[in-house]
């Protein structure tokens, strides 16, 4: 209750964003909150109430509340809700969205690079036979979903 002893109605002072996680880590969900204390926050996740288990933890401490999804899967992503009410019965929901982190990444640098190409001659024309991919003096398969 504020001072005068009337109830503050719920409201977010910052909204869950969008965000992406990748495969396998912790991905969290934060929103603040004013208004009177103490909050009653629910998580939904497609519309659907969440429940705190192996998967989900949800942390509120004071205006803070979260929701931690632990190993993040290509089933968690979704739209995600944040329901906030209070003893003034009002109640307020945000939405935010998690997806899938595509897991292809450029690496900063290279730390060893071999290059061969081999050439042969015809009398007709001049043709590349290659590249050719090595890995620990191995050749690598061709991969038809990689292009240069």
């Amino acid at each position: 209750p504020s001072a005068a002893g009337v109830s503050e109605p719920p409201s977010f002072k910052k909204e869950l964003i969008s965000l992406e996680a990748v495969r396998g880590s912790l991905a969290v969900l934060e929103c603040e909150i004013a208004g009177s204390v103490p909050f009653e926050v629910a998580w939904k996740k497609n519309k659907k109430p969440l429940s705190a288990d192996k998967k989900y933890r949800i942390v509120s401490q004071g205006s803070l509340t979260s929701l931690e999804i632990h190993s993040f899967e290509s089933a968690d992503a979704g739209e995600y809700e944040c329901v906030i009410s209070n003893e003034s019965s009002s109640s307020i929901t945000v939405k935010g969205w998690f997806s899938l982190q595509s897991s292809f990444r450029l690496l900063d640098e290279v730390w060893s690079t071999l290059v061969f190409g081999m050439f042969s001659r015809s009398k007709q024309r001049k043709e590349l036979c290659g590249p050719d991919w090595l890995h620990e003096t191995k050749g690598l398969p061709p991969e038809p979903s990689i292009a240069f």
